[in-house]
């Protein structure tokens, strides 16, 4: 993504989770040149009282607008074959509105490589990185958020430390 476009980026549950677990959401939603999006049936999957908090906290702050998908959306329906309904629905609204889709979901990643190719893909590290190169975190914070998934959430990644990833 351009360091000098805005770029718009729908987010899955599973990555608003990972930032909203570390108590990082509110340093995501100040990544410079992003707007942010979760869909109407992503915000039903953020159950857990600290999630929907910052959810609704985030939604009243204007750091994270709401994407409406309606359940005839054919593009949603067609998705949701192979997808969770987050998942699905995230998508679909990415593609509708031409913006990014961020998801840790292997699955979902491989449907949007074959069938929507031209569809921009980001995950948590990539947004991890992009706090880092914005001066918004240390590679030492990421790290240590890194840790806290790993050890606190079942969220494994393929990396060391983030200094592997900023190249």
């Amino acid at each position: 993504m351009g360091k000098d476009v805005l770029s718009s980026i729908v987010l899955d549950a599973n990555v608003l989770i990972n930032f909203i677990n570390v108590e990082m959401d509110e340093l995501l939603f100040a990544l410079p040149h992003h707007l942010f999006f979760a869909t109407n049936v992503v915000r039903t999957e953020l159950i857990r009282p600290n999630q929907a908090a910052a959810l609704e906290a985030a939604l009243r702050a204007g750091s994270l607008h709401e994407l409406t998908v309606p359940a005839t959306d054919p593009v949603y329906a067609a998705l949701r074959v192979r997808l969770d309904d987050g998942e699905s629905s995230a998508m679909a609204a990415a593609i509708a509105h031409g913006f990014a889709f961020a998801t840790d979901e292997r699955a979902a990643k491989k449907v949007a490589a074959r069938d929507y190719a031209t569809l921009d893909v980001v995950d948590t590290p990539d947004l991890v990185v992009e706090m880092i190169r914005a001066d918004l975190l240390s590679v030492t914070e990421a790290d240590a958020m890194k840790h806290v998934w790993e050890t606190r959430y079942r969220f494994a990644l393929r990396i060391g430390s983030f200094r592997e990833l900023l190249g």
